[in-house]
């Protein structure tokens, strides 16, 4: 058994799935056949395609894989502007960068409580001197 990638109608990923090892290239996925009504005779339809199955490997690197029925490979499904806005996008805050800013902050907090305390301090010697600096 092998992965495979199940595809839209459009070559795009949709889902890994598992195909056996001797499968190869590209295999269409038929929607299931409505069972006719009590007392009807079953239609012959034309079994309508909703899918491929590509039992062909994705090279790495790429952001939104497709397939190309026309030169049966897969491309980037992506234009280059939407593939550099996702390599532009700002990255999230790791835990350990979110610890050192709180460990910056609680630290500056401390130094101005300090400052504060003092200033206190002065004021209140200057109450009971009398008011006098």
């Amino acid at each position: 058994m092998k992965e495979a990638i199940i595809a839209d109608l459009n070559g795009k990923y949709q889902e890994p799935t598992i195909v056996p090892d001797e499968q190869t290239g590209v295999t269409p996925i038929y929607a299931a056949p409505e069972p006719p009504e009590e007392g009807e005779e079953p239609e012959e339809k034309e079994p309508e395609v909703i899918g491929y199955i590509v039992a062909e490997k994705v090279p790495d690197g790429l952001y939104l894989p497709r397939w190309d029925f026309i030169n049966s490979e897969w491309i980037e499904g992506l234009t280059q502007e939407e593939i550099d806005a996702i390599r532009n996008a700002p990255q999230p805050v790791t835990s350990e960068q979110r610890i050192a800013e709180l460990e910056t902050a609680n630290g500056n907090l401390r130094s101005d409580n300090l400052t504060l305390m003092e200033a206190v301090a002065e004021l209140y010697e200057m109450i009971l001197a009398g008011g006098a600096a």
